[in-house]
Parts: structure tokens; C-alpha cells; sequence
């Protein structure tokens, strides 16, 4: 069914195999100067990028922002060995500071072909998710910035112990035990007010235990051994929802460190089998790794993705999928600073691809869970409507409340058809990381339809629906300090928008588009992109699930880009 690779088949991008075609943007070199003198010398800021008089304030505040995160880069820039493996490009290590501040807290996306951004590019998965470990894991430097205090969940693996013995020996340890609430209402009203060596079981998942904000648990032995897994509750949550029978044959599609994989284990009792995929070199070692640790003997681990599996009589006996996707963890990045609608666009093609692939090549399968950490809608209910609208009744959704016992108060995003049947896990609402969550149950008297690959979007994101989709999850979901009841803005400010002609000058820009726009008459416009449109819009302020707002074809859409500051105006056809 599956190929399995050797690890050393994985190598690590060489840049000196490449011709590199740009250097490095001119506003990059600045800012690392500025910087380099600040650190060695004090200089302030302003006083280097006196005398530079393109984009000096771009400049100034990128690096501004990495200063601001610096104990942040510097961990990211150790941890993934950054500097020692690519000593040649990166001679100066404030080229790298710059570069990682800007793809996490500025334009978020690097608009060059140069050698030093082909490479940040190429890591920008690795960046991404070294970052969220270290949010996961609580480290000193991750909090000052983040504006939510939240608290640390901890799950049991009921492999090796038992509930009750992770609670008394949390108790044996010093740590009070708060008694069990009756409602999730009260519990968390509990869990706001939460001291210092208090803690309390979770009220959905019976495995997990929640410690206050700040617990630190990284030196402690029976972690390191794989005992107790410091776990974000949404990613608890989903596995609980998935609820897989022992003795069954259970897909985790991305499996990612593997603690899901662990948790799936939990559920089944080591009795059945789980496939775990993952084709990123690093998570599959460590998903390796965290397998043989936490005493888990019923799974298989390929380095493939879901479109390497041959399908065949083993994969019809799969019968519970876990779809937990790369996203733009907006969960997490939200609280620091919202993602550029470029990146959200190219994510939601990826995970519209992966779930219904999963969701059209199992016809044999009982229950899907998808989640993702993210807060927007093109990441989770949009999606999750129009894949219910190709499945032709073939699935249906479960109601994910219901499965609580209708014991959760957090709403989904207005104005979809699933919004009622789906979670939300917000940070303000129930003291954790922005989860969603979708629960497909098969329906086995009807055929599923054929799988049909979807082609590459050949429409550019309008920017302005994903503008009005910020505005009203900023809205509906306002970041509030869980802890002290306290409203808490994002910290870091977003660059101005900046406007650049796409139609032969976008080189440096990865593309989203197979058709250039010189391919199309201008006769055909119109219908070409009423048939081409894709499912982008959030529906207004009155949440109208009709409203549709127009799309530009590729060419004459606005950008945006950081080193070009002047407003091309679009000529009325």
C-alpha cells in the first residue's frame, strides 16, 4: 500500500546548486545594517536609516519588529541550526533576524528570488512549527509577547498510567486538586480563576488535566519519558470526537510529532492498528521518536502523504480518519498579528485538495474528524460546505455539540450551513488555542461520488472579502486576557498596505495563477471569471449567505508588496 523511504533519502536544500536571478532587496540589507548597529553599538534605529531615502520606514519597522521578537528569532535561528548550515549565504547573522520577523510578524510573505529568501522560504514550514513547539511548550521567551495568558493542558498517556495515578501523583507533588465542576459553564469560571499549584481535570476529555498559565513542565521526568504530553486541548478534542472502536483500523492523514497518534492509541488501548502518514523529514523522526517513547504498538509509520497511498483491500478497512492539515495556525498567530490574505488563499487550496481526497477515496470509512488550528472561515466552514455540497448525501455532519452533551457555548462563524453542527474553540471563550473542528459520518446506502483532482486556482484572492473576514472574527471573536477578564489587542502593528502592478513584474511573487492574463481576450473577462470563481467570500455584515463579491483576473488585482509604495489605478473597462 505504501513506499517506505530511508530518512537519508532526505536532504536539505543546497543553495550553492542554484543561480539565484535577484539579490537581496535593498530594504532587507538596511534593516539588518540598522540592526547590526544597534546591537553592537546602540545605535538608534533612525539615526542608521537616516540617509536611506527608499522605504526607510518599512526598514525601520522591520526592524523594529526584530527587536521586538528577538529572543524568539534567536531560539528559531538555534533550533533549526539555521546559521552553521548555511554559514556561506548568511554572513551576517541580522540578514537571517530580518527575514524570519518579516515571514512571522510582517508582510508574511518575502517577495524575492534572492539566495537568502530562497532559503528562509524553503524553511518556512520548519520556522512555522519550531515556533508553535515552543508556544506549545510554554517557554519564557513565547509569553511577554502574546497578549492571552492561557492555560497549560496536560494529557495523560493512559498507556502507562492510569488517571488517577497522574492525578495523585500531581498531588503527591505538592499540587491542589480542584473539585469537578457540574456545568462548562462553571468550570470555566474555575479555570479563570485558577492559582498558582492548583489543578483540575478537563471537563470534555477525561485525560486532561489543566494547570495555570506559565506551568512549566520541560525538566520534568516523567514528560521527558512520555508519561504526561503537554497537548493544546482542540488537538485533544478532536481525537476524543474521532472515538475509534478497539480493534479498528484508524488513517491519522497527517500525522505531524505524533501526539495525536499517542491519543488515538489511548482510545483504542494499543488493540487495532493506526496508519500514521507524514513526508516532512523532521516531524517524521520525531513522530518516530515520540512513538517508541510513549509505549505505542499499534502503529505504522510511512513517510508519504495522502496522495501516495495505493489504494487496495487493506485501505478498505480503514474506518476512522484523523485530518488534522498544515495550516495558518491563526489559532496560535492571531494573537500576533492576523495572516496576509496570500497565505490564507494558498492554505485553503491545500486543505480543499486533502479533504476531499480523504473524504471521496474512502467509501468503506465510518466517521472523518478535520480540524485545524485556525480562526478563519476559508480554513473551516467554508470549506466544510462545499465539501457536504460535492459529497451529494453521501456524508452527513455530526453534530459536534450534541456529542458534548450540548455543554459548550463557543459559536461558529454566522452564515454557513454547518455553523450549527461544527466546534469553535476560541481563546477568549474557553482559555485555549483557536480550534475548528468538522465530524463527517458516512451514510453507507448512498455511493460516494467519483474523485476528481482540483485543478489550481486560477483566481486571485480578492483582498478586500478577506479584509471584511478579519473584520468580523475580530468582531465575533475578540481576543480577551482569559485570565483577568481584561480586553487584549494584538500586539504588533500591520504594515500599510502597499499596491504593485501584477502583470509581468510579479517574479519574485509565487504565483497562484496557471493562466496568465494574456491568455484571455478581453471580450471573455466577464465569463471567464464568473466561471472560474471560487468559494472566497465571507458573507457582509448581515451576513447575507448569497452575497457574492466580484473577483479581478489575474493582472489586475492589487497586491500587496512591501517594496513598491505607488497606487496603479485600474482603468474602467
Amino acid at each position: 500500500m505504501f513506499e517506505t523511504k530511508n530518512m537519508n533519502d532526505f536532504n536539505q536544500p543546497n543553495s550553492s546548486k542554484y543561480t539565484f536571478p535577484q539579490s537581496l532587496p535593498v530594504v532587507y540589507k538596511k534593516a539588518a545594517d540598522a540592526l547590526e548597529a544597534f546591537i553592537k553599538n546602540k545605535k538608534p534605529l533612525e539615526t542608521s536609516l537616516n540617509l536611506f531615502k527608499k522605504h526607510p520606514k518599512i526598514a525601520y519597522e522591520l526592524a523594529k519588529t526584530a527587536l521586538k521578537y528577538a529572543p524568539i528569532i534567536d531560539y528559531l535561528i538555534e533550533e533549526l541550526d539555521i546559521l552553521s548550515f548555511y554559514e556561506e549565504e548568511f554572513k551576517k547573522e541580522t540578514i537571517v533576524q530580518i527575514l524570519i520577523a518579516d515571514l512571522l510578524w510582517g508582510s508574511q510573505i518575502l517577495m524575492s528570488d534572492s539566495k537568502e529568501v530562497s532559503i528562509v522560504k524553503s524553511l518556512e514550514q520548519n520556522i512555522r512549527e519550531t515556533f508553535l513547539e515552543a508556544v506549545n511548550a510554554n517557554h519564557s521567551f513565547i509569553s511577554p509577547p502574546l497578549p492571552c495568558s492561557l492555560p497549560v493542558y496536560v494529557r495523560v498517556n493512559t498507556l502507562v498510567k492510569s488517571i488517577d495515578e497522574g492525578i495523585q501523583q500531581f498531588q503527591d507533588e505538592g499540587w491542589k486538586f480542584l473539585p469537578f465542576c457540574d456545568t462548562y459553564s462553571n468550570h470555566l469560571i474555575q479555570l479563570s480563576r485558577i492559582k498558582k499549584l492548583e489543578f483540575m481535570r478537563d471537563f470534555h476529555v477525561p485525560e486532561v488535566l489543566v494547570f495555570p498559565p506559565g506551568t512549566n513542565f520541560r525538566e520534568h521526568p516523567a514528560f521527558l519519558i512520555g508519561t504526561y504530553f503537554i497537548q493544546e486541548k482542540g488537538s485533544c478534542l478532536s481525537s476524543y470526537l474521532l472515538n475509534p472502536k478497539p480493534g479498528s483500523l484508524v488513517l491519522d492523514a497527517c500525522a505531524g510529532f505524533g501526539l495525536q497518534t499517542n491519543h488515538i492509541a489511548n482510545i483504542l488501548g494499543n488493540h487495532g492498528k493506526i496508519i500514521a502518514l507524514e513526508n516532512h523529514p523532521e516531524r517524521f523522526e520525531k513522530l518516530c521518536d515520540l512513538v517508541e517513547l510513549s509505549s505505542v504498538h499499534c502503529v505504522d509509520i510511512f513517510d508519504d502523504d495522502i496522495y501516495d497511498i495505493h489504494f487496495g483491500p487493506e485501505t478498505n478497512d480503514i474506518k476512522y480518519i484523523l485530518i488534522n492539515p498544515n495550516c495558518t495556525y491563526s489559532g496560535i498567530f492571531a494573537r500576533l498579528g492576523n495572516t496576509e490574505p496570500e497565505v490564507r488563499f494558498r492554505y485553503q487550496h491545500s486543505l480543499r485538495r486533502i479533504l476531499r481526497r480523504i473524504l471521496h477515496c474512502f467509501p468503506q470509512v465510518k466517521r472523518v474528524v478535520y480540524t485545524v488550528c485556525s480562526v478563519y472561515p476559508e480554513e473551516g466552514e467554508m470549506l466544510v460546505d462545499e465539501a457536504l455540497g460535492n459529497l451529494q448525501g453521501s456524508y452527513v455532519l455530526m453534530n459536534a455539540k450534541e456529542m458534548l452533551w450540548h455543554e459548550w457555548n463557543t459559536p461558529c462563524i454566522p452564515g454557513y450551513i454547518c455553523s450549527n453542527n461544527c466546534l469553535r474553540l476560541s481563546p477568549g471563550n474557553d482559555g485555549c488555542q483557536g480550534y475548528f473542528i468538522a465530524v463527517f459520518e458516512r451514510v453507507p446506502a448512498v455511493p460516494v461520488p467519483i474523485y476528481q483532482e482540483i485543478p489550481e486556482p486560477i483566481i486571485r484572492p480578492n483582498i478586500n472579502a478577506y479584509k471584511r473576514i478579519e473584520r468580523e472574527i475580530e468582531k465575533e471573536f475578540d481576543m480577551i486576557n482569559f485570565v483577568n477578564h481584561q480586553p487584549a489587542r494584538f500586539n504588533g502593528k500591520m504594515p500599510k498596505q502597499k499596491l504593485k502592478r501584477t502583470h509581468d513584474q510579479t517574479s519574485g511573487i509565487p504565483s497562484l495563477m496557471s493562466i496568465p492574463v494574456h491568455h484571455i481576450s478581453n471580450s471573455n473577462h466577464n465569463r471567464f471569471a464568473l466561471q472560474h470563481r471560487p468559494n472566497l467570500p465571507f458573507p457582509p455584515k448581515r451576513f447575507n449567505p448569497n452575497f457574492v463579491p466580484p473577483l479581478v483576473p489575474h493582472g489586475q488585482n492589487h497586491r500587496i508588496n512591501p517594496f513598491f509604495n505607488k497606487k496603479k489605478k485600474i482603468p474602467k473597462q
